[in-house]
């Protein structure tokens, strides 16, 4: 039980921080995902760029494949997603 809140505190929390942290957003931009090419990127393109940028998604995503269980990821998102409403 114990080692299931943390994996969901570790999994929100760096979730978050993978999103928001500068030198994550430097290597984004690195590697093309700049919010000034937002309007001539393809549509495959701005589907990853928002994956990249949302706290809430990027952490849904990570955790699934972490855990392979929709719940905990469920509720890894709503974590980061309350850790960023704090942040902010």
């Amino acid at each position: 039980m114990m080692t299931t809140v943390m994996t969901i505190l570790g999994l929100s929390c760096l979730g978050y921080l993978l999103v928001v942290a500068e030198p994550m957003i430097l290597l984004r931009r690195y590697f093309g995902f700049k919010e000034e090419e937002y309007e001539k990127m393809s549509k495959w393109l701005r589907f990853f760029h928002r994956l990249n940028n949302c706290p809430k998604c990027f952490t849904f995503w990570f955790a699934l494949i972490y855990t392979f269980d929709p719940l905990t990821a469920a509720i890894c998102a709503i974590i980061a997603g309350l850790i960023e409403k704090i942040m902010n």
